[in-house]
């Protein structure tokens, strides 16, 4: 096998050298095809040059009858020309040997007098006859399909390292004469993670940007020319056109956004790293992939999400996150501006939680996860300057950067899962347990001023349950009495409600049946068929639900 991947190895580098020499005849006869060109007004003076393989400089100067002379200049790529569309065109006394780049694309580099001009689409080369000219197309259209295939095996970097060392030291300098980019690309503080300076100056003024981002989230289906007059750049987004890249621009922290330009020298500058990034991208999702925190455990996980909550600041506010590392917890955020101060804390069971829906999210230079509850319940307590403010279905995490998000949301979905795996419930699996603790846990619930005072008791060995509610507010109580039996109770009623900021477990009879006594202020009144019951926090009505809806299975059993 060894022998054999040396013997292929050979064959094709030996295949490439081929081509190579056939293309370097092809063109030295090209060369030797494009001489002077003298038409009635003026004397061209042409050259052709190939620096590399494929690549063409055709350099021509036109001087008129009192000897001025004006120099232009062609950079371009053989791999980009279509060959069905070489061709020749006569204009009065000139006849023209045209190569047009393929879908019109502007990848012709253009010179006047050594400045740089607006990229072209098309080729226009000087010929002395029409022989000469179709001379020269037939050189070319023989050259195109060589150049195509040495163009696409001119990267041969297979290890993901020196693909990175050689992006850092081919992202270069670009001269655009009024105006010159310097950029410099290096290594980041993560795998797969860069990190982009580029200095813009015209002689006058200057602004340096910088970029952070990770080759793992670029979209290499997005990854594209583009051409702007004179300025030709590589054009990369991120995926879903996520704004995870980083930016600062003279020093000042901006919005985070979703793509980043390098310009280059070309279009063979250009096609070279887009044909890196293509080979790395897959590669970097990979190895940032291998590159997660370890998390065996809800401990492990907690852990690290606690130690990634970091200050976050984002215009002139600054957020500082504190995080309880256990499953049922308690996240605290303190939001510090110039002339205000605003703490919002959030208590829930990270095992209520739903998977499947949370997400990296960007708005400005804000960057954040919101967890969201099963089913979207509203059991997410909510405080705002350590005073109630009733419950919501989803809590949000700030990150300062994508590599923190990214590892962040990859510990928050395996916390999820064991939290729920770990989780035990505060009673035993039998219906005399389960009773019991509903009936110690149904208790006293105060909320802004209303006191809501529950007993729950069993009354008789049919299972038969009697509720009293006493609500207490400023000015008036007011006393309730529910009686129902438990197997009455249909178990998929039993849920969570949200009555202004109060929490409620609520459960109805089977089939809506209004056979549930009810007394109000002593006095009976009509059947009903639901019942509410306050609690004081999602953990509590979690456990208060699974008692009911287990004690109904129990019952039927």
């Amino acid at each position: 096998m060894k022998g054999y991947l040396i013997i292929t190895f050979y064959l094709v580098s030996h295949s490439i050298w081929s081509q190579v020499d056939e293309l370097n005849s092809l063109v030295k006869t090209w060369q030797g095809a494009t001489s002077q060109v003298a038409t009635a007004s003026k004397t061209i003076e042409q050259e052709l040059l190939s620096p590399v393989p494929a690549t063409i400089r055709y350099n021509y100067s036109e001087i008129d009858q009192k000897g001025t002379k004006v120099t232009y200049a062609n950079e371009f790529n053989l791999a980009d020309i279509d060959p069905y569309a070489v061709r020749t065109e006569t204009q009065k006394d000139i006849i023209w040997v045209v190569l047009s780049v393929r879908n019109k694309q502007k990848l012709v580099k253009t010179y006047k007098n050594e400045e740089v001009q607006a990229y072209e689409e098309a080729v226009r080369i000087y010929s002395k006859n029409i022989d000469n000219a179709r001379e020269m197309v037939d050189l070319i259209k023989k050259a195109i399909p060589l150049a195509d295939k040495i163009v696409t095996t001119r990267l041969k970097i297979t290890d993901f390292n020196e693909m990175v060392t050689w992006l850092c030291s081919n992202v270069k300098d670009v001269n655009l004469g009024t105006k010159a980019v310097n950029q410099r690309m290096g290594k980041g503080d993560y795998v797969a993670g860069l990190k982009m300076t580029v200095i813009e100056s015209d002689g006058k003024t200057s602004h340096e940007e910088n970029f952070e981002f990770n080759l793992a989230d670029i979209n290499v289906n997005s990854i594209a020319f583009k051409v702007k007059g004179n300025q030709f750049a590589l054009n990369v987004e991120m995926m879903q056109r996520l704004k995870s890249v980083y930016y600062k621009k003279d020093g000042e922290v901006k919005p985070f956004v979703a793509e980043v330009s390098i310009e280059t020298n070309n279009v063979d500058e250009a096609r070279d790293l887009k044909n890196l990034l293509t080979l790395a991208v897959p590669l970097a999702v990979a190895k940032v992939a291998s590159d997660m925190p370890p998390v065996g455990s809800e401990k492990e996980g907690l852990k690290f999400i606690t130690s990634a909550l970091k200050e976050v600041k984002y215009g002139d506010r600054l957020i500082s996150q504190t995080m309880e590392p256990l499953c049922l917890t308690a996240l605290t955020q303190v939001n510090q501006g110039p002339s205000s101060t605003e703490k919002n804390s959030y208590a829930f069971n990270w095992m209520d939680l739903n998977p499947n829906t949370h997400k990296i999210e960007v708005t400005g230079d804000k960057m954040f996860i919101d967890v969201i509850t099963l089913e979207k319940k509203k059991i997410i307590q909510h405080a705002k300057n350590d005073k109630p403010e009733g419950y919501e279905s989803e809590a949000r995490f700030y990150a300062e950067n994508m590599e923190i998000a990214r590892r962040m949301k990859f510990a928050m979905d395996k916390v999820m899962d064991q939290c729920k795996k770990s989780y035990r419930e505060p009673f035993e699996p039998d219906l005399k347990s389960m009773l019991s603790y509903l009936q110690k846990t149904v208790g006293e619930v105060s909320m802004e001023g209303i006191s809501i005072k529950q007993v729950f008791e069993p009354v008789s060995e049919d299972n038969k349950i009697k509720l009293t509610k006493i609500t207490v507010k400023t000015s008036n109580s007011t006393e309730e009495l529910f009686e129902f039996n438990i197997s009455d109770i249909n178990p998929m009623s039993v849920t969570y409600d949200l009555e202004g900021k109060e929490l409620e477990v609520t459960f109805e009879t089977n089939f809506k049946a209004k056979i549930i006594n009810y007394y109000k202020g002593g006095k009976i009144q009509p059947y009903v068929y639901k019942v509410e019951m306050a609690m004081p926090d999602g953990e509590t009505a979690r456990n208060v639900i699974n008692a009911i809806r287990k004690s109904i299975e129990k019952l039927k059993k």
